[in-house]
């Protein structure tokens, strides 16, 4: 079942190997960390960044073609994210944010409009979310942080977050949950094994907001998808079952389980360190049209007081928040039109198991930026967001020329006629 192609040319090798770059770049920063990675002379984020970048540079002078539109606007949205820049003019702030925000940032959302513009590579970065995904799982398994499991009850990679870790273990999840509802036979049972085993991990490193993003995404993605022709109560209800039964088995079970996914499960959802950060920026955002620069939210006289000496960057902890904040009213709203749209395109390009399922992987990531991380940090999901404006042009495009056709039909009909 392929996915819907956006080129009609085969990919040539260094797209298919900026794919994997650019998953490498997404994926890096959340397992660099690993004892497997930690010995490393190389810095993985730079490497993939590099390499990504090569990759870029490489197909644009191919002289191949790509979607030059989505390419345009994700100039034009990086444009308005200067005014966040221009803001730090004279302060001693911002500096590393935004020039993260230019150089990888920037590669995670003008990739896909070059490296996942064939429906090889699309369907490669669906694969390699899962196979991440599991290789992460086995590793959480083999190498666990000794502490996080004695201490808190969290299952966890030594060297890593536990919001990473279920972040890459969660979006082979969602993967998993939507194939298992949308496929038959015995690949049906292999997409549940690992639908099960991924969600019971997720469970196990007890971070709620990849959790919440995959209980959201697989429900979602299964009710907008266009491939369901009918059968769309008994898929949803297979992938909501093995989300829900698979998270319920390991609460319930004797095996260690974190506390705080107990009691979010109970409905226990407060969060007061998060609260605080949501309210500070909630009211900001009201008083500066023009945010208040890249790194700003630090500025926020009680994010000050409450977070002084910190050597950790503090940010709000929500993607569209923080853009808000720092960025300003247009950069955010930018923002939401691209989500929208984005959302817009996964949903009709959804017309098999493998387009429904990047439709869950999309969301799940899109979902996720709103509980964790900031700009910079949530590069997945820049590159889901682009991908998705990719399907909605693309579809528009289909949508104007099959109109222009129809009218110039309609023309031609009318001059044959009889008067």
């Amino acid at each position: 079942m392929a996915l819907p192609l956006l080129t009609a040319h085969k990919p040539r090798q260094e797209q298919v190997l900026g794919c994997v770059a650019l998953f490498g770049l997404c994926y890096a920063g959340l397992v660099k960390g690993a004892p497997i990675f930690a010995g490393s002379p190389i810095d993985l984020t730079l490497f993939f960044g590099i390499a990504t970048g090569l990759a870029v540079v490489t197909y644009s002078l191919s002289g191949r073609s790509y979607d030059w539109r989505a390419v345009a606007c994700v100039i034009g949205l990086w444009a308005v994210f200067g005014i966040g820049a221009a803001m730090n003019i004279g302060t001693d702030r911002g500096a590393y944010k935004t020039a993260l925000l230019y150089t990888l940032t920037l590669l995670c959302a003008l990739g896909p409009c070059l490296l996942l513009a064939s429906a090889r590579a699309q369907r490669l970065w669906l694969y390699l979310a899962v196979a991440g995904g599991l290789a992460v799982a086995v590793e959480t398994i083999l190498m666990r942080d000794a502490t996080a499991w004695t201490v808190y009850h969290r299952l966890n990679v030594e060297g890593t977050s536990t919001i990473g870790t279920a972040r890459v273990i969660g979006a082979a999840a969602v993967v998993a949950s939507v194939m298992t509802a949308l496929t038959f036979g015995r690949r049906r049972l292999w997409w549940c094994a690992v639908a099960v085993f991924c969600t019971g991990l997720v469970v196990m490193v007890g971070s709620r907001g990849p959790l919440i993003s995959l209980a959201l995404a697989v429900p979602v993605a299964l009710f907008l998808s266009k491939a369901m022709y009918g059968r769309r109560v008994a898929a949803l209800a297979m992938g909501i079952i093995v989300v829900i039964a698979s998270a319920w088995a390991v609460v319930e079970s004797s095996v260690r389980h974190s506390v705080r996914i107990s009691r979010f499960m109970a409905g226990d959802v407060t969060d007061l360190a998060r609260e605080a950060l949501l309210r500070e920026a909630l009211s900001v955002i009201g008083r500066n049209p023009l945010g208040l620069g890249w790194d700003g939210f630090i500025a926020i006289p009680a994010i000050q007081f409450n977070y002084a000496g910190r050597d950790r960057p503090i940010y709000p902890h929500n993607f569209l928040l923080e853009i808000f904040v720092e960025g300003g009213w247009l950069a955010g709203a930018l923002v939401l039109v691209l989500v929208a749209l984005s959302i817009r395109g996964f949903v009709l390009n959804s017309r098999t198991s493998e387009s429904t399922a990047v439709l869950g992987l999309g969301i799940y990531w899109i979902a996720a930026a709103q509980t964790s991380s900031d700009i910079n940090g949530n590069r997945t999901t820049w590159v889901m967001l682009v991908l998705g404006l990719m399907y909605y042009l693309r579809e528009r495009g289909e949508r104007r020329a099959a109109r222009a056709v129809s009218a110039g039909e309609r023309v031609g009909w009318r001059q044959v006629s009889p008067p």
